[in-house]
């Protein structure tokens, strides 16, 4: 059989052997086979004229593996090239581009014209890679300045994948939204940037304020245990609901003579001045709110509505902190510091101190005026007083008493017991 080959060579088949020439313009050349082609599979067919089935006569590609084969319409219909005896020969079927490693998609891209091999990370156990020359791998090898890392960086709030210098091997960098104590973290990943929220977990709470200050900066979380969601001010001074404060932050008044003024709302941050006007606005509240006072000296003569408490000893310049050094007046300027009276609900009065004035007044009677420090009537509620100390001032001295009437005449003497002499 012949067969056409490059630059004018013939060949020539027998049964003996194999052996070809080319004609040149300095006569005929011999040179060994390094690979026939012709060995193959069998399958490529040779034509009496030198053609074949595959395209086995311009060009011999060296090759190593079916990968280096590349070619004119390669990945269509019978055009597939196997690499056979160092060289690309033609295998009249598609092209097969499995390369035997399990954790790679292997195809025949028609834009190239040549084999790929994507690695699915999918198709390895969790926590190992696919490497497209080692198959599954814990540690994915990478060469500085390459790609190769930026195929796992699928989910930025995980942190970002880079490759290590020395180590030559894809690492994961810091988590972009740090775990804080006692909070559910989320992120949001966007193409530009991540962005972090935390949430308390049930029965916690952040008392400081500092659970979404952003990263770098290092929080502690929500670092309060709520052991009582309802807290009501005692003498212990226990957070025990965990708002930052001794007592319920949203059912309450709050009022601070240094501070605050009649017209704010009355919150931690906009106190009113005065009692008073603090009592006015819980009264008014619905459900009634109780009236957290802040330390200082309050001139006021006050009536306590029922169900609302009065709780002193806070300072707000503190963060309404409470402690019974931080010491709460109420001076009247009358005979009477407080009046609590028609209480038909519990109330209460705590940790204030309680002064009245003295008082000269005389009654009509000529009865001296009383001085109270607190006076309480006509209530079956339930009034509570604790903690206090309290002050009344000197009473009023009595007139002088109407002249007595006339006494009723004597009783008769008894009987003389004389002798005559």
């Amino acid at each position: 059989m012949r067969r056409v080959l490059p630059w004018g060579c013939t060949l020539a088949l027998g049964l003996s052997g194999l052996a070809y020439g080319c004609a040149t313009s300095g006569g005929a050349a011999g040179f060994e086979d390094p690979g026939a082609a012709a060995e193959g599979d069998g399958s490529v067919g040779v034509s009496p004229d030198g053609g074949s089935g595959g395209d086995d006569g311009a060009t011999r590609q060296p090759c190593v593996h079916n990968d280096d084969c590349t070619g004119p319409n390669l990945c269509q219909a019978n055009n597939g090239l196997a690499c056979m005896g160092g060289f690309c020969v033609p295998t009249g079927k598609p092209m097969n581009c499995d390369d035997g490693i399990l954790c790679t998609n292997d195809s025949c891209d028609v834009n190239q014209n040549k084999c790929v091999h994507m690695p699915n990370d999918s198709a390895c156990p969790a926590q190992s890679y696919c490497d497209p020359k080692l198959n599954c791998v814990q540690s994915l090898p990478c060469t500085p300045g390459d790609q190769v890392c930026d195929r796992l960086n699928i989910d930025a709030c995980t942190g970002t994948w880079d490759c290590d210098a020395a180590r030559k091997l894809c690492v994961r960098g810091p988590k972009p939204c740090d775990d804080r104590p006692n909070a559910n973290t989320s992120c949001v990943a966007s193409s530009m940037s991540t962005s972090c929220t935390w949430t308390c977990k049930a029965g916690y709470a952040d008392t400081n304020g500092d659970l979404s200050t952003p990263p770098p900066a290092v929080s502690n979380g929500c670092e309060c245990t709520v052991t009582n969601p309802v807290d009501r001010p005692d003498l212990l001074f226990g957070d025990s609901n965990c708002d930052g404060i001794d007592g319920d932050v949203t059912k309450a008044i709050f009022v601070d003579a240094v501070a605050g003024s009649d017209g704010n709302a009355g919150t931690m941050a906009a106190p009113k001045q005065t009692v008073a006007a603090g009592i006015i606005a819980a009264n008014a509240a619905v459900p009634k709110k109780d009236v957290y006072i802040s330390k200082g000296t309050y001139g006021e003569m006050l009536n306590v509505p029922s169900g609302v408490s009065l709780f002193g000893g806070y300072d707000a310049a503190a963060g309404w902190s409470r402690a019974s050094t931080n010491t709460t007046t109420l001076a009247s300027p009358t005979n009477v510091g407080l009046v609590i009276a028609n209480i038909t609900v519990p109330t209460e009065v705590q940790l204030l101190k309680i002064t009245s004035q003295s008082t000269a007044v005389v009654g009509a009677n000529n009865d001296g005026m009383s001085s109270y420090g607190i006076r309480v009537s006509n209530s079956s509620g339930g009034v509570t007083i604790r903690g206090c100390d309290i002050t009344a001032g000197s009473g009023a001295a009595a007139g002088v008493g109407a002249k007595g009437s006339t006494g009723a005449s004597g009783a008769k003497g008894a009987d003389g017991n004389g002798t005559n002499r």
